[in-house]
């Protein structure tokens, strides 16, 4: 029967189990747990109240394996029962079957039951999360996510990081505080900066702009990658904030550029020195063949920066050409050029080489890292790009070593 049977089998097989041995009992309760069927939970659910308090206690994990709202009034009644065994019993069956009407005693359970209810309640915050978020029902979801992050042990990382990760995927407005800690937990940092954006666009939805803005400013103090940044200065702008992109960002926008020059059948042009490198003189005019040519102020609109060779130097292949900048910054630091480049570059820093590569490839934002050392004041850059063949660009990011980005001024113009 419990391989085949129905709701018309449940009563038979109680019957059959009422004052039977222990052997034919458990086959009972065995049978009753493989049965499939809205049918067959209806009529344990029926036949509960009248059964022996043994095989009640028995059935309270196979009316939660069946996972439905039938079994919620029967499991919520054990998990307050004065009995300790069905009030554990209870709560592990709520938290096994991830109803949404079993999370108010969960919390309860989690802040004063005996630690192993405790233990049982926090498991089951994240069942019924689990089971809201699949329903897609993510602001129900977001809150269990939000009491299980409450009642998560400080030194449990892995259910703090699971938590924090879950308010990340259904951030509500509530979680602020929850998010504001995760951001200071560095184990929690990766999820943290999720859910700091999750949270900021919740809280903007509700009105709280400011408080999005704080969570917002919050975020950027991290130093987040790339594509957070960018989405937090979304979520900045969508809030009413005013929001420079390529600062946060750190991005190098005003250039000087200068070519096209010769690369050469044995690409000879990458070592030749066609404007006195790595000197730099803004009015200087050189010759590129049979043509002058001469340096040419360009500015990027683009949050990461990008110049477009092709457009602004010459639409052409396997050459060479410069472009320099100047910065400045208030105090001396060491930081890192961050760049991508297509294909390669060569770059002086104040006069001194730094970074020599001469590799074929496709522009990658960040794809090198190139440690330097600024001083006070005015800090000159100048770099030296190859064109190879297909696309010709290139931007720059200015970071500490920690990622987060220098606060300069381009004095250039």
């Amino acid at each position: 029967l419990g391989r085949i049977g129905d709701g018309t089998c449940v009563g038979p097989i109680l019957d059959a189990i009422h004052n039977a041995e222990l052997h034919t009992w458990r086959a009972g309760i065995g049978a009753l747990a493989s049965m499939q069927g809205v049918d067959v939970t209806r009529a344990v659910v029926e036949a509960y109240p009248r059964l022996p308090a043994k095989t009640q206690l028995a059935l309270l994990p196979v009316l939660s394996d069946k996972k439905h709202a039938l079994t919620a009034p029967i499991l919520k009644q054990a998990a307050q029962s004065g009995d300790a065994a069905f009030r554990l019993a209870g709560l592990e069956a709520l938290a096994t079957a991830g109803l949404p009407d079993g999370l108010e005693l969960l919390v309860a359970a989690a802040d004063t039951g005996s630690d192993a209810e405790k233990a049982v309640a926090r498991q089951g915050l994240f069942s019924v999360a689990d089971c809201l978020r699949t329903a897609g029902k993510k602001n129900e979801a977001g809150a269990a996510y939000l009491a299980a992050f409450n009642h998560a042990a400080t030194t449990d990382v892995d259910a703090r990081r699971r938590a924090i990760e879950g308010i990340a995927a259904c951030p509500i407005a509530g979680a602020i505080e929850a998010a504001r800690a995760a951001a200071t937990d560095k184990d929690l940092r990766e999820p943290a900066m999720r859910a700091l954006l999750g949270v900021g666009s919740a809280l903007t939805s509700a009105g709280k702009k400011n408080e999005a803005l704080d969570l917002y400013e919050k975020l950027t103090q991290m130093s987040p990658p790339l594509e957070v940044m960018r989405e937090a200065a979304k979520g900045m702008a969508v809030a009413g904030a005013k929001v420079d992109l390529q600062g946060l960002l750190g991005t190098v926008t005003n250039w000087w550029v200068v070519g096209p020059f010769e690369l050469g059948e044995q690409n000879e042009g990458w070592n030749t020195n066609y404007i006195d490198e790595p000197n730099v003189n803004l009015a200087g005019r050189y010759m590129s063949g049979k043509q002058r040519v001469q340096w040419k102020q360009v500015v990027s609109d683009d949050p990461s920066g990008k110049i477009d060779l092709r457009k602004q130097v010459a639409n052409r292949d396997r050459c060479v050409g410069y472009a320099y900048t100047e910065i400045a910054v208030k105090e001396a630091a060491d930081a890192v050029l961050l760049l991508g480049v297509d294909d390669s570059e060569k770059i002086w820093v104040n006069g001194e080489k730094v970074y020599d590569a001469f590799v074929a490839r496709a522009l990658k934002v960040d794809d090198d890292r190139v440690p330097v050392k600024l001083q006070a004041g005015t800090n000159k850059i100048l770099m030296k790009v190859w064109q190879n063949a297909m696309g010709w660009e290139f931007c720059m990011r200015i970071t500490r070593p920690d990622g987060s980005p220098v606060s300069f001024n381009q004095t250039i113009n």
